[in-house]
């Protein structure tokens, strides 16, 4: 089961790479089977799974596959916790609102974005990561369903909190953290990017605010890994220097072993996961 753990996590990782889809489904295949023969194919652990490789689908515009897949989800959350009010379904509603907005059918997008935001309200605070992403997504389609000020206003809420999160939390996040996450959020101050010139005219200050946030956002990224770098190398506390320099020879030796096939993955011995949490 733990093999099957690390084979779903390394095919998101793959993906997030930006790895052929050819070589990362059958990574998140192998993980099913082995769930599917250890404790059944109607479990959460299975659900999790073929939640992610919707992801993929997703990408691929594989829209079909990543329905079923979501339905299945679905159904197998909602029938074994028997309840409405329960957050996992939530990142499930996203993706199915994922797939009606790549269909352009953007009246159930909102429908489903809002399912998973009532979720959302219910287990977390407003100004949680995956609230506030979930508010960029909205936006999006306020602003493709034509009512620019309401997508206006939704992604000025979602840039303040991306700020405050960047300026208090950054710093603390592993170089793989920082990278994802900036990954995931780079795209809404795009977005925010195109509300300003939307509405230059009426607000110029938005301009404004969009090349602040671009100084902002570029320096907090270079500065942080610079800056611990340096105070680690021209300090005197060699431990610290050597498990530092292990870090970094840590951090190389996955790049390589994100590369590895599956067969050689267990040929050697090797859990991504565990390298993985060691890095970070």
């Amino acid at each position: 089961i733990e093999v099957a753990k690390s084979l779903s996590q390394l095919g998101l990782i793959k993906f997030y790479k930006n790895e052929p889809p050819k070589t990362i489904e059958p990574i998140f295949d192998e993980s099913k089977r082995i769930i599917a023969e250890k404790i059944g194919n109607r479990t959460p652990m299975y659900a999790d799974v073929i939640k992610n490789l919707s992801v993929l689908y997703i990408e691929e515009y594989r829209f079909d596959d990543a329905f079923n897949s979501l339905s299945l989800a679905e159904t197998i959350w909602k029938t074994r916790l028997k309840s409405k009010k329960n957050v996992n379904l939530a990142a499930i509603y996203t993706l199915t609102g994922d797939v009606y907005y790549q269909q352009k059918d953007y009246v159930h997008a909102e429908e489903k974005y809002n399912d998973a935001k009532k979720l959302y309200e219910d287990y977390f605070s407003r100004d949680h990561p995956e609230y506030v992403h979930l508010l960029s997504k909205l936006s999006k389609v306020y602003y493709m369903q034509g009512d620019k000020r309401k997508a206006k206003k939704t992604i000025q809420e979602v840039i303040g909190n991306y700020d405050a999160f960047i300026k208090t939390y950054f710093p603390a996040l592993s170089e793989r953290e920082k990278s994802e996450f900036w990954n995931t959020i780079k795209t809404d101050y795009e977005f925010f990017n195109t509300i300003a010139i939307e509405f230059k005219d009426e607000d110029p200050s938005l301009v404004e605010q969009a090349y602040n946030n671009a100084l902002a956002t570029k320096a907090i990224l270079l500065n942080s890994s610079i800056k611990i770098r340096e105070s680690i190398l021209n300090g005197d506390n060699e431990e610290l220097k050597k498990m530092y320099l292990d870090w970094v020879a840590k951090k190389e030796f996955l790049t390589t072993v994100l590369s590895m096939s599956t067969e050689q993955l267990v040929e050697n011995e090797i859990d991504p996961a565990v390298l993985i949490d060691e890095v970070e």
